[in-house]
């Protein structure tokens, strides 16, 4: 995914799609009701559980699983910056802070539950952020400007969460995942 992103960098049309489809998430999950959803194994997997192990099974379940969770993180990392090097040098230590920090993150946002909503507020501003790089407009947010917009708003949502906690204690997380 990593070098998909690197092809995304290169190819106007994909940016225009990629930042749109962030706004989408973050709309759809802030402002659209939706019910909670039941993830199902796809049809090809289970298609496949007569001849493959069910050790190959999950493997090839969880990687279908990452390049689909990894889509959105490639765009913001797109939003973020437009040099090669810090895409993937982005990518791999995010890979590593997500298997060693996932602990850590839990008990932030059981601490701040705003942190939730705010991810998909932070996400909905790159997206925007894609757009406005795009060629046609070429007008970007610049790069520390948008670094402090980020930083604005997660402290500005801590700032909330901790001055009205009884307003966000519905979003928060089980401790053990």
């Amino acid at each position: 995914m990593i070098f998909i992103g690197v092809w995304i960098i290169q190819n106007q049309w994909v940016k225009l799609i990629a930042g749109s489809y962030l706004i989408w998430m973050a709309i759809s999950e802030l402002f659209l009701k939706h019910k909670k959803q039941i993830i199902k194994t796809p049809k090809i997997i289970t298609s496949l559980s007569c001849c493959i192990s069910p050790l190959w099974l999950t493997i090839i379940s969880v990687e279908l699983m990452d390049v689909m969770f990894s889509i959105d993180s490639i765009g913001v990392a797109l939003a973020l910056s437009k040099k090669i090097w810090v895409l993937i040098t982005g990518a791999f230590i995010g890979i590593l802070m997500m298997r060693l920090a996932a602990q850590i993150f839990i008990k932030l946002i059981n601490k701040f539950p705003i942190l939730i909503k705010t991810a998909f507020i932070l996400v909905g501003v790159a997206g925007i952020n894609i757009i406005l790089d795009v060629h046609y407009i070429n007008c970007p947010i610049p790069d520390k400007m948008f670094l402090i917009l980020m930083i604005v708003i997660t402290l500005g949502s801590i700032g909330l969460n901790w001055m009205f906690p009884k307003y966000f204690h519905k979003y928060k997380l089980e401790e053990k995942l």
